[in-house]
């Protein structure tokens, strides 16, 4: 086995095995966002309801695309609905895409390889993007292969890394628009600054550019059959967005950019010397890049400088709600560029090589450091988050335990007020491990229905009844757990106990007429 490679599958299997660890025994985020993903797989896979429309976006009324849900389906009907499904993909993309840059890298020696692997395992951003099963998440984590591809298309012009390419590019879109609506132009521009813009008008490229298309059919069909709902939405966004004083140029491009900060120090461990030194290093190779036309014409730091810059430059521009992942695909850019950094310098001679070492070794040392592997490796206990997973199925089995085999009914009160998280757990862990799911489960009784074809999903038993009524209540972070408490409050309480940093009302649900 040559060197590269093996240092490589080093690299990765102590990322997977870290990940795996600190990941194990439900120890990762189960929120409002992934349960919802979780409910709607559930309706697609058990009802065999086909999706046209994936996950929300920004724009109310606008819909990323499906495949998501289409990915996320493969761990759910593999481990049966088990949320660790999803983890499972989210660190298999992480390896993927960590395969990947490694490869990109180890044209540029061992040292290179070390520095970006160092960043890829132990980055704080990617870290949780691998730990948590999010549809923005798989960008930044296949954004190295897309790298890849785009750079093989480029020098060789071969079809099919056209249709990967493009195929992988509408991916990007359907998971998360607000970045993949960039991917175009990343591609177009490259060709363009590489004095290859002809092929553009090439068949070859138009057929790859089909790949890209082909993902946005559900949505198109969507629109067909709901009166083009989503685009009237966008129109209506615009509209508004263009009456109101509150986009102004200036105030976007500082928020913009210190969120890119923000984002880019997560990515470098937060450790902020290292954000400083990219900050110099970048800005004196765009320099570089502006005036050198040769520099531009080297395909991988291209693609690099527009992953870096397009999104950002687009994000200022666009009057759309601008959330954090939304950069998320420049930030494996970010890994990339300070690592091929390390390479070109440790290639030289000098203070320029001795520069390159200390660059690798600070990067090297400081990720061993981050990955803080004493309490990782020790016993370990899940942070004291509401929303990590070990805690909610704690509640769940709690209140399980004291039904003692009998029917029940409980309410949850989140801050974000649809109980998702546990509208999906009710269900899965009261099927898996006690045959049945409560009498009633919901943020508060007599709701409308919130959870399509509810009723569909009660295949399990039906016990006789405890007249028990359990209230599982979050911390009140937005002042209004006394309003959601009053509709309560005339049952008796039997008992309030502490699970976790949940607290666990059990009360009689014949109302006290005394």
């Amino acid at each position: 086995m040559k060197k590269g490679l093996l240092l490589i599958i080093t690299l990765l299997v102590i990322g997977i095995v870290y990940r795996l660890t600190i990941t194990g025994d439900g120890n990762f985020i189960f929120n409002m966002d992934n349960a919802r993903d979780m409910v709607d797989v559930r309706e697609m896979v058990v009802l065999g309801k086909p999706r046209l429309i994936g996950p929300t976006s920004g724009v109310e009324g606008f819909f990323n695309g499906p495949f998501w849900y289409y990915l996320l389906a493969i761990p759910f009907v593999v481990t049966s609905g088990d949320p660790y499904g999803g983890i499972l993909l989210m660190i298999a993309f992480w390896t993927i895409g960590g395969y990947f840059l490694l490869k990109i890298l180890n044209r540029f020696g061992p040292l290179a390889v070390l520095s970006g692997g160092a960043l890829w395992i132990a980055s704080d951003y990617v870290l949780l993007a691998s730990h948590y099963a999010f549809n923005p998440n798989p960008v930044i984590l296949l954004t190295p292969l897309f790298i890849f591809l785009l750079e093989k298309y480029l020098k060789s012009g071969v079809v099919w890394y056209g249709v990967a390419l493009w195929l992988l590019g509408g991916l990007f879109f359907n998971f998360e628009m607000a970045f993949g609506i960039f991917i175009p132009a990343i591609v177009v521009l490259t060709f363009v600054f590489s004095g290859k813009g002809k092929l553009l008008a090439s068949k070859k490229f138009l057929f790859g550019f089909g790949a890209f298309a082909f993902t946005l059919l559900p949505q198109l069909l969507f629109e067909l059959r709901h009166g083009f709902f989503m685009t009237r939405s966008v129109l209506n966004f615009l509209a508004n967005s263009s009456n109101q004083s509150a986009y102004l140029p200036w105030q976007r491009l500082q928020s913009v950019s210190l969120t890119y900060w923000s984002i880019l120090s997560g990515t470098l461990m937060n450790w902020q010397p290292l954000v400083k030194v990219f900050g110099i290093i970048l800005a004196v190779f765009l320099v570089i890049f502006i005036k050198n036309k040769s520099a531009r014409k080297e395909p991988l730091l291209l693609i690099i400088i527009l992953f870096l810059l397009v999104p950002f430059i687009g994000q200022v521009l666009l009057p759309a709600k601008f959330m954090p992942w939304h950069l998320g695909g420049g930030m494996a850019a970010a890994i990339l560029f300070l690592a091929v950094v390390v390479g070109k310098l440790t290639q030289k001679r000098g203070l320029l090589e001795a520069g390159g070492i200390a660059l690798m070794l600070a990067i090297t040392f400081y990720a061993i450091f981050n990955l803080n592997l004493k309490d990782t490796l020790g016993a370990r206990k899940p942070p004291p988050d509401v929303t990590i997973l070990a805690h909610e199925i704690a509640a769940v089995d709690y209140v399980y335990q004291k039904a003692a085999g009998k029917n029940f009914k409980v309410y949850v009160y989140l801050p974000s007020v649809i109980d998702y998280p546990y509208q999906y757990l009710f269900w899965w862990r009261g099927l898996q491990k006690y045959g049945y799911i409560p009498q009633d489960y919901a943020y508060l009784p007599g709701k409308p229905p919130y959870i399509n074809n509810k009723e569909k999903f009660n295949s399990g038993g039906n016990p006789p009844d405890s007249n028990l009524v359990f209230l599982i209540k979050q911390p009140d972070t937005r002042g209004e757990l006394h309003l959601w408490e009053n509709s309560f409050k005339q049952l008796p309480l039997i008992e309030s106990v502490k699970v976790g940093p949940l607290v666990i009302e059990i009360r009689n649900e014949i109302p006290d007429n005394t």
